[in-house]
Formats: structure tokens, C-alpha cells, sequence
């Protein structure tokens, strides 16, 4: 690669990853859709997001202790969203792991583009991953496109065999710094860890009713 391709690169990837102050992620959901497509002993999981701004960059890893990811023989080797085109011949194509900007195949998101690992997790090994046994990676949309101000923004699914377990680790936004999300898995669900506030809360709301009820 020359010179000029590099400085293009890098150009392109300051694009992405660098917007304006007031953006920033609002809410991470994760889902679990019912396709008749999945295939028996997995669950999907996709992640939805809600963010203000315009752009969107993400980094993600996914370890786990037991279970597998469901990778599709047909899945893209970009971890693209697949065609809709071939469900008809590939129908359990539809539950395939992928990464998306946008939608759950390539007609409804914009075109991914894959980075390379993460850089904001401790855990990262310094490779990109993606495969049956974890992830990790860190990817955007190719420029010009911009997203103003989502709601339900698909920026991944992952289908877990039913006895998945581990953790999974989410970093995302439109401008530094990003904002960093926890999730659980458990039985084959992403899981969210709730904020050491919102955890004390609810382990106070426990203890209250507990004492309500002795009284």
C-alpha cells in the first residue's frame, strides 16, 4: 500500500470516528426477535441503538466461557448484513451473526466497514475476531453516510447456541469520550449489567419491601 492510499485511509477513518461535541449514544437494547428462520438450540440477539448526532462508530467484544456463536457457512467474510436474496435457498441465513449500520440485511443498512479490533477494551488481544468461538472488532459506516438523531439503530445481531455464557463488552458514539456498556450472557441472552446507581437502587427497593413486609 503507498503512501497516498495510507493518508487516504486514514482520512477516511478520522471521518467516522470523529464528530461533533453534542453527539453521543442515548440507549443500547438488546433484543431477541423470533424468526422462524433460527436455527434449533440458538437465540438471536440484536442490538438496537438510540443516539444523537450524526455518524456512529462502535468497537465490540464478545468472550464467552461455554456455547458458541452461530456463524452461517454462507455469512459474508466482512460480517456484513446478508441478502434478503438468499433467505429463499439459505432460509436460517436470516439468523446469521453479522455487524450492521442500520438494518438486518443489506438492502436496509448502509454498507459496513470493519476497522479492525478494539482499541478501548483492556480485553482486546489486538486482532480482529469474528467467529464461532468470540469477537472482536470495532466498525462504522463507509462515508457519506450519516445518521442524525436514531432511534432503534441495528448495529449488530448475535445468535448464541442455547448454552452460551460470558460477557460482552460494547463501545460506541458520535464523539469522545464514547460510552461503554456491559451485558451478561446467559443461556444464550445478552443481558444488560445495570449501573452501580441503578444496581444499589434496586437492592434497596428489595430490602425496603422486604422490611414492608415483616411489618
Amino acid at each position: 500500500m503507498n503512501i497516498y492510499c495510507l493518508r487516504l485511509l486514514s482520512l477516511l477513518l478520522a471521518a467516522i470516528f470523529t464528530h461533533s461535541s453534542d453527539a453521543r449514544i442515548l440507549e443500547i437494547k438488546p433484543s431477541q426477535p423470533s424468526l422462524g428462520s433460527t436455527p434449533p438450540g440458538y437465540t438471536v440477539n440484536d442490538l438496537l441503538v438510540d443516539f444523537e448526532g450524526r455518524g456512529l462508530g462502535m468497537q465490540m467484544i464478545l468472550q464467552l466461557d461455554s456455547g458458541s456463536i452461530f456463524q452461517h457457512e454462507l455469512g459474508s467474510q466482512f460480517h456484513y448484513p446478508p441478502s434478503r436474496d438468499l433467505f429463499r435457498v439459505a432460509p436460517t441465513l436470516e439468523a446469521d451473526t453479522f455487524l450492521s449500520m442500520g438494518g438486518p440485511d443489506s438492502s436496509s443498512s448502509e454498507v459496513v466497514l470493519v476497522v479492525g479490533a478494539s482499541t478501548e477494551f483492556p480485553e482486546s488481544g489486538g486482532a480482529r475476531q469474528f467467529d464461532e468461538s468470540g469477537i472482536d472488532v470495532a466498525w462504522g459506516a463507509i462515508l457519506p453516510a450519516w445518521f442524525p438523531d436514531q432511534d432503534d439503530f441495528m448495529v449488530a445481531r448475535i445468535t448464541l447456541s442455547d448454552d452460551a455464557s460470558g460477557r460482552l463488552l460494547f463501545a460506541g458514539g458520535t464523539d469522545l469520550p464514547w460510552s461503554f456498556h456491559n451485558y451478561v450472557v446467559a443461556n444464550g441472552r445478552l443481558v444488560p449489567i445495570p449501573e452501580p446507581t441503578t444496581a444499589t437502587l434496586l437492592i434497596l427497593g428489595v430490602m425496603g419491601g422486604g422490611r414492608r413486609r415483616r411489618g
